[in-house]
């Protein structure tokens, strides 16, 4: 048996840290950004909250081309983007997630793209 929402779809997930050194990489002991606005090219749109994390669901079907952007809180510089599987980083905001979104059950069309990563730092 399959048991599924039909009407959820799936997510893009993201999460965002302070990266205190600057230098690109999560490394150990730097935490979450909270009040970073992250978008979604077909539409949807959220603010990270305490935790650095947020999922946004979309649907990033196969062939579908869909672009992640960030916007970080006054105060804060981008760093990197570190794209999860089936993402390319575009530049230190944006990551574009395509056509090889990892499939959770292809058969029922299921797919998700998740490990989508942001660093700022306050210069």
């Amino acid at each position: 048996m399959h048991a599924y929402f039909m009407d959820i779809d799936p997510p893009v997930t993201v999460y965002v840290w302070i990266d205190s050194n600057g230098n690109g990489t999560h490394d150990a002991g730097e935490g979450p950004l909270e009040g970073t606005t992250v978008s979604l090219s077909t539409g949807p749109q959220r603010v990270t909250g305490p935790d650095g994390l947020f999922m946004i669901f979309a649907s990033p079907s196969p062939g579908i081309i869909v672009t992640v952007q960030v916007y970080h809180p006054a105060g804060y510089v981008p760093t990197n983007a570190i794209p999860g599987p089936g993402g390319t980083r575009y530049n230190s905001t944006t990551i574009v997630v395509q056509g090889g979104l990892v499939p959770l059950d292809a058969a029922f069309n299921e797919y998700i793209s998740y490990s989508n990563q942001f660093g700022a730092v306050v210069p």
